[in-house]
């Protein structure tokens, strides 16, 4: 006979443990936490856009940026010269019956991926009732040769994808450096699909741009491992600089290219460079281009960004995957360019358009607008002088201009070990400032550092690079006000000790003293 006692399994299955079905318990009380501050937070949105989002309201047409410094108008962007503003003076402010209603995302500085969270949010409030657009122009702070997407991205991604409340939650902690965040050449492509689709989620046509740089105004990088020291660097250039100097360009073209062939690839880049350089001058165009073009793509890390080849591919073949317009920018700035050649006569510095830059780029999204929506572009920029006019783009902000882009010069030529090209560019934008408007204080004050740098290894000093960051000489400009007098001192008796003309110094106590006195 069957003794339970000594058999108790024989009695049947055992109950589930305690401790698992407090496992389960708060397994479903967390899921329904999460998913009450799921609700809660899109209760919250619906609120905001609800009462405290009066941009929204009523009908127009909605004008969306989303990008980089570029999409925003630098240098000029205090005037709100940028391609926004242009497209909404082309059509004077009217698309289909509907005014024009911009929505600025764009920000200096801002890879896609923190564009495309703020573009998400932004549209959060929107009535897709209103028809609208979105200009794209984001592409240099993203360029870059890494690959890949980690696993870790894919699952934040899908995360963000389901949740409103856990995507602001990873990108707040993220932006805390909190939890990691790759930039990839595959991230790039995820971040900008989203924003398409986004768009066209929320009834926009979304307008990407192809992202186009000056390739013969300013020089690239020389990696650090090209096994040569920076004296030896400016030795072998400079050889090849005064060959030039003299108008002996195809002496110098068979110089770079024989250093081509003996030196490492870090320098490469460098000497294609300068080859393209003698090429040009020599009227061998085709030639040209095809060397510049070779060294801004395998240009070495730098201190700023140039689109590559991959990306513009990619932007382009947006437009057939989503059949969607897009601007092609680097086709369009090649037409306008003297014999094809992208360069000064369309940047203010190495990546931001200058006036008649932003004319073309403004114009070509105009174009794309009048095409999807059939309104036909009731007004064209024809040169500058229509510019000022338009956007009251007079002496003093000009001079502002000028200033932005010689300071954009002069931060990317730090560390960088034949840095005189980039230096004589921020000079040249300097002294353009004086010109425009002359006795100005921060163009003063920044020709003198130009000039300093171009007499000493002053951006190849740790310390000297330190106390210029405290001084505001990188991108922020350098005012009066910022600047006791004791401080002005010191910085004047500093530029006198890298020799800097008196009469120039003069000049910068002249301006400090009557700018402040007018305060």
């Amino acid at each position: 006979m069957h003794n339970p006692a000594i058999c108790p399994d024989s009695q049947g299955p055992k109950p589930p443990r305690l401790g698992v079905r407090h496992d389960a318990a708060a397994f479903l009380l967390l899921l329904v936490c999460c998913l009450a501050a799921e609700f809660g937070y899109r209760l919250y949105w619906k609120g905001k856009c609800a009462f405290f989002s009066p941009q929204d309201k009523g009908e127009f047409f909605a004008l969306y940026t989303v990008g980089e410094s570029t999409a925003g108008g630098v240098p000029y962007s205090d005037t709100n010269f940028s391609p926004p503003y242009i497209v909404q003076r082309q059509f004077d402010g009217i698309i289909n019956g509907k005014n024009m209603r911009l929505f600025l995302q764009a920000k200096g500085g801002e890879s896609i991926y923190p564009q495309s969270v703020a573009f998400e949010q932004a549209l959060r409030c929107r009535d897709r009732r209103n028809p609208g657009a979105v200009l794209i122009y984001a592409s240099h702070n993203d360029a870059g040769k890494n690959t890949g997407m980690p696993a870790f991205e894919k699952f934040k991604n899908a995360v963000r994808g389901r949740s409103m409340l856990a995507g602001d939650m990873i990108y707040f902690l993220e932006s805390k450096h909190l939890l990691p965040s790759a930039r990839t050449m595959d991230t790039y492509e995820y971040h900008m699909r989203r924003v398409v689709e986004l768009s066209l989620k929320s009834g926009l046509v979304p307008i990407p741009a192809t992202g186009v740089s000056n390739l013969s105004g300013i020089d690239p990088a020389i990696g650090g491992d090209a096994g040569l020291t920076h004296a030896e660097i400016k030795e072998i250039l400079n050889k090849g600089s005064d060959l030039e100097a003299a108008g002996r360009n195809l002496e110098a073209l068979s110089y770079y290219l024989g250093e081509v062939k003996t030196r490492q690839p870090p320098f490469l880049p460098y000497l294609k460079y300068r080859a393209a350089r003698c090429l040009q001058a020599l009227g061998r165009y085709g030639e040209a281009e095809k060397y510049y073009e070779e060294a801004a793509e395998e240009s070495p890390g730098d201190n700023f960004g140039r689109a590559n080849v991959r990306q513009n591919a990619f932007i382009l073949s947006l437009g057939a995957r989503y059949g969607i317009p897009v601007v092609d920018a680097v086709k369009v700035f090649r037409a306008h360019s003297p014999h094809g050649i992208v360069g000064d006569s369309l940047f203010s510095d190495g990546h931001h358009p200058n006036i008649e830059g932003y004319i073309l780029l403004s114009g070509s999204y105009a174009e794309k607008i009048s095409e999807a929506f059939r309104e036909p572009v009731k007004r064209h920029f024809a040169d500058r002088n229509a510019v000022f006019r338009d956007f009251t783009l007079g002496p003093e902000r000009l001079a502002e201009a000028y200033v932005n882009s010689g300071k954009w010069y002069f931060a990317v030529s730090v560390w960088h070990p034949y840095p005189g090209q980039r230096l004589l560019l921020a000079r040249k934008c300097f002294q353009n400032s004086l010109a425009v408007k002359p006795g100005n204080f921060g163009a003063l004050l920044n020709l003198a550092m130009a000039e300093a740098a171009l007499k000493s290894d002053m951006l190849s000093n740790e310390k000297e690079i330190e106390w210029l960051a405290k001084n505001f000489y990188f991108y922020s400009e350098p005012k009066p006000s910022n600047y006791s007098a004791e401080r002005m001192r010191k910085i004047i008796v500093k530029l006198r000790e890298h020799h800097i003309d008196e009469e120039l110094l003069g000049q910068i106590a002249d301006s400090y003293r009557k700018q402040v006195s007018s305060k």
